[in-house]
């Protein structure tokens, strides 16, 4: 192996004008004395000489490392560039020298395109090789990871990449032995093997790897290859996270959260998830989240929730994706931050994209309504579709494109099975609508008594559809008796809840949308819910006056489309009753 000494001397690397800067810089330090005189005197030799002392190299990069504190943000650009330009030069030269880890740093140096140097995988790989071959163990293990994934040029090769890894966790790389620690634990490449994976965590985390500790406690925890000691777990896990682990952070918060090894503290499970979270850890950043959302160990705070949900999806990490789907429900619902839809539909689609179950459902919805994108029924049937099984929402909205149509070809039949896989968990809006089924025989036979059983289930968890539907059932003497006094009681509901179908039944029929005072009314049995208004006149007097009231109040468009469709017609007959000084019956 060539070696270099102090004397050994290279051209510069510098151009003429690269040189003038250092030699200015040499000047300015000396008068306003920022530097010591060996480092101005490293920065003059530079600046001065055609050629460098290699030795001299390397103590100008920390020489420009310190000078970039000193000098003004409008120079520190120019210092990061010549730091590049002399580091990548320092770099190949003890590469050819034949230093293994210099070799290696300078093959990722080419790898990653760092330091000005042009991206150039092929010599990458033959500066790694060399350096893997004199059991340079940072260089084994990256050149396990290239096998392993197929990087570099290279084709995957698992055994190849099996050999390097445990080459490099015999020559001691603690890296090395918690990744075959992982193999073994988790069966891949070699057979699964939990003892053989907590001895190797063991060894790295004697190594004071912290990585390792985090997942020897987690053996500990879970009683894999080691006999199950929760208190011993968190002792480990207390180790890692004081070493600045900011994964043994994270799973800290979680044992003091669960009270794994000890007692459960919600105030130190978020003091310990605050500070993974300045380690830029997502998924802590996420869980402080949810504590805020459902008053976990703080008090409720929707606002504060936001903020924290925002944090871990703009870090881009483990937890991040869990994060995207929160802070899109936030969005969506106007929780804790202003109704935003477009952004919404963004974060779902982040969501969705990294398997996230619950996001398919809400993408679903966008596409299903327009929210944040434009509405496209075939993608939100999709969207339903892949999430129907575990989310009884999903099942009834792909319940209900097959009712209609959209997105799908119509089918009444498979739209009531969806109804029934929705129903069957309890929600409401599958039960009214498989009672709507039965009322109108779509997919099954018309059954006005199993509508009316069907809709009650719903009614009773406040469905204002399913409401309206038992009022008119009430009403009509549709499966149940005719019964008024029920009819309007369920109307009214359905009413309250800005049902406009509701609201047209019973004016169409003289009722009142309120409950009144009948005590003048002779015929006691009417009960006081009944005909409030005995003549058409005053019928249509307070039809017209809380329609009018309600078109001027209310900025719904929907319901003021709804609330009573007068047309042309119906208006010339209300004026022709209103003029009518005598009661028409």
């Amino acid at each position: 192996m060539m070696s270099t000494v102090a004397t050994d001397k290279v051209k510069s690397p510098f151009s003429r004008s690269e040189r003038k800067q250092l030699m200015a810089w040499s000047k300015l330090t000396k008068n306003e004395k920022l530097l010591n005189g060996f480092q101005r005197k490293v920065l003059y030799e530079a600046g001065h000489y055609n050629f460098i002392f290699i030795s001299r190299l390397h103590r100008l990069m920390q020489t420009l490392k310190e000078l970039a504190t000193q000098l003004g943000e409008d120079q520190e650009d120019t210092v990061i560039e010549l730091q590049n330009i002399g580091y990548s030069c320092y770099l190949k030269v003890q590469a050819h020298a034949g230093y293994p880890e210099l070799q290696f740093m300078y093959g990722e140096a080419l790898y990653y395109g760092l330091y000005d140097l042009e991206e150039n995988e092929l010599e990458a790989l033959q500066w790694v090789i060399k350096s893997a071959n004199q059991k340079n163990v940072d260089a084994q293990f990256c050149l396990h990871n290239w096998y392993y994934l197929g990087l570099c040029g290279l084709e995957e090769d698992e055994s190849k990449s099996l050999e390097l890894l445990e080459c490099a966790s015999e020559n001691g790389s603690a890296e090395a032995q918690t990744k075959l620690g992982d193999w073994y634990k988790e069966g891949l490449v070699v057979e699964m093997n939990v003892k053989k994976a907590a001895k190797l965590y063991k060894l790295a985390s004697g190594a004071g790897f912290h990585e390792a500790t985090v997942d020897l406690a987690i053996c500990y925890s879970h009683g894999d290859g080691v006999s199950k000691n929760e208190k011993k777990a968190f002792q480990l896990m207390k180790s890692a996270a004081e070493g600045g682990c900011a994964r043994g952070k994270r799973m800290l918060g979680a044992y003091y959260s669960y009270s794994t090894g000890t007692p459960e503290n919600m105030k130190k499970a978020l003091k310990w998830w605050k500070s993974a979270a300045e380690d830029n850890d997502a998924f802590s950043a996420y869980l402080i989240g949810k504590c805020y959302w459902v008053g976990d160990g703080v008090d409720e705070n929707e606002e504060t929730a936001y903020k924290w949900f925002k944090t871990a999806a703009e870090l881009e990490d483990h937890g991040s994706d869990e994060a995207k789907f929160r802070l899109g429900f936030c969005q969506y619902h106007g929780r804790g931050c202003e109704e935003d839809d477009r952004a919404a539909y963004i974060n779902f689609c982040d969501a969705s994209e990294a398997g996230i179950e619950n996001a398919n459902f809400y993408l679903g919805k966008c596409y299903y309504f327009g929210h944040g994108t434009t509405k496209n029924y075939v993608k939100a049937a999709k969207c339903f579709e892949s999430c129907s099984e575990g989310n009884l929402n999903a099942a009834f909205y792909l319940g209900e494109c097959y009712r209609d149509g959209t997105g799908v070809q119509k089918n009444h039949q498979k739209a009531f099975e969806f109804y029934l896989k929705s129903a069957e968990q309890g929600d409401d809006d599958a039960q009214m609508a498989i009672g709507r089924a039965f009322y109108n025989g779509e997919g099954v036979e018309e059954d006005d008594f199993e509508a009316v059983k069907w809709l009650e289930l719903a009614a009773e968890q406040e469905n204002a559809e399913a409401q309206f539907h038992l009022g008119e059932c009430h009403l009509k003497g549709f499966g149940v008796p005719e019964n008024p006094v029920k009819a309007v009681s369920y109307l009214r509901a359905s009413a309250a809840q800005g049902n406009d179908d509701a609201i047209e039944m019973l004016f169409e029929n003289g009722y009142a949308l309120e409950e009144t005072d009948n005590s003048d009314i002779e015929d006691k049995n009417i009960g006081p819910v009944i005909e409030v208004f005995h003549d058409a006149a005053s019928r249509a007097r307070s039809l017209y006056s809380r329609t009018i009231e309600n078109l001027s109040s209310d900025q719904d468009n929907k319901y003021k489309a709804n609330i009573v469709a007068f047309n042309s017609e119906r208006l010339e007959k209300l004026d022709l009753i209103m003029s009518n000084e005598e009661p028409i019956s």
